[in-house]
């Protein structure tokens, strides 16, 4: 449930935005309480075919550009998700000192 789609395809041809596809999979379910999509056998084609519920929709209380940085780490296509989990690092720190100076 943490595989991004184009890792689902062939795992040999993958690059650092899998490892971002992931981290954002790992900070949903942190967040919703539950994987961005459901084991089962529908898995693989959600994967290429769905996105995950907004994560709003399961945790209201989610701050909205919290939602928005992993919906956007969950992208289907690697060029459209941040290229590494060191600039997501880099976002969460911005947005803790915004939120909590000092």
């Amino acid at each position: 449930t943490y595989v991004a789609p184009e890792q689902a395809l062939d795992a040999k041809r993958v690059s650092p935005t899998a490892d971002v596809y992931s981290l954002g999979a790992t900070l949903y379910h942190a967040i919703a309480g539950r994987p961005p999509f459901l084991p089962g056998p529908q898995l693989v084609q959600q994967l290429f075919e769905e996105d995950p519920p907004p994560l709003h929709r399961l945790r209201p209380d989610c701050p909205p550009d919290v939602s928005a940085l992993v919906h956007r780490l969950l992208e289907k296509e690697p060029d459209d998700r941040p290229r590494s989990a060191a600039l997501v690092a880099e976002k969460l720190r911005e947005r803790r000192a915004k939120h909590f100076p000092g």
